[in-house]
């Protein structure tokens, strides 16, 4: 599933990255919480 990262506003499928951003390197998850589809 393809999201933007709040901290970078890179889209990555998150996915693919294992949750974490490929740009800035944050975990996905710890930042938007469980819920973030």
């Amino acid at each position: 599933m393809l999201v933007d990262c709040p901290m970078c506003d890179t889209e990555f499928d998150s996915a693919e990255e294992c949750g974490f951003c490929p740009c800035c390197g944050e975990d996905y998850d710890s930042l938007v919480g469980e819920d973030w589809n």
